[in-house]
């Protein structure tokens, strides 16, 4: 049979077993004198060495280059302003020049025109002056068909055209025997021709014709006053 033996055991009070347990705990550590922690060794990277710091170099040299600067960029304005304005003065030239042209073909067709008015009304006002010398002056008729059969052979028949009027004319109606001092000899066979107008006359031969009509005549004023 076994057998216990209980010794008697101290049981400590409270405030005793408190300061058994302040006695026996560690102080906290002091953060000053707490070594920092190891940190692991990097390895070593390539060695970056800085630039050179920038010379600003003398104040004085740096205002002629800013003074310099300046002065090329005015140069280059003044010489783009000047070829800007020379371009805008050609072509202000130009508008002009072809205003002028235009002013003086305009001016040269006027006058043209004017010449021409001015021959048509003269040419006009000769054949009514023609007209009426033919009815008083009848010889003007004859001496237009003697200088246009002239123009022929002696030996050449011939046809001469003349108004009736003027075909009636005394200098022109005296007869065959009269007209023959207007032909030189000529044989002419005499031919009213109503669409001729008076003061002018048509003569034909073999091979030629000569046309002394008075709106011929007329024609031949006209061109001689126009071109020149």
């Amino acid at each position: 049979m076994t057998t216990y033996s209980f010794e008697p055991v101290e049981v400590p009070t409270l405030e005793e077993a408190q300061q058994r347990a302040a006695g026996s705990a560690d102080p906290p550590p002091d953060p000053a004198s707490a070594a920092p922690p190891e940190l692991p060794e990097l390895p070593a990277g390539p060695e970056i060495t800085p630039p050179p710091p920038a010379s600003a170099g003398p104040p004085e040299r740096n205002a002629e280059g800013l003074e310099a600067e300046r002065l090329a960029a005015h140069e280059r304005g003044f010489e783009e302003g000047r070829r800007a304005e020379a371009e805008r003065v050609r072509t202000l030239v130009g508008a002009v020049n072809a205003v002028l042209e235009e002013l003086n073909a305009a001016d040269a067709r006027r006058r043209d025109e004017a010449q021409h008015r001015i021959a048509a009304l003269a040419t006009a006002i000769a054949g009514h002056l023609i007209e009426r010398e033919v009815r008083t002056t009848p010889e003007l008729v004859s001496d237009l068909v003697r200088r246009a059969v002239a123009e022929f052979p002696v030996t050449e028949s011939l046809v001469v055209h003349l108004n009736p009027s003027d075909l009636a004319l005394p200098s022109a109606g005296a007869g065959d025997a009269g007209r023959g001092s207007l032909t030189s000899g000529h044989s002419v066979r005499w031919t009213p021709d109503p669409a001729l107008r008076s003061g002018g006359c048509l003569v034909e031969g073999v091979d030629r014709v000569v046309d002394a009509r008075l709106g011929h005549i007329l024609e031949r004023i006209f061109r001689a006053l126009t071109d020149a």
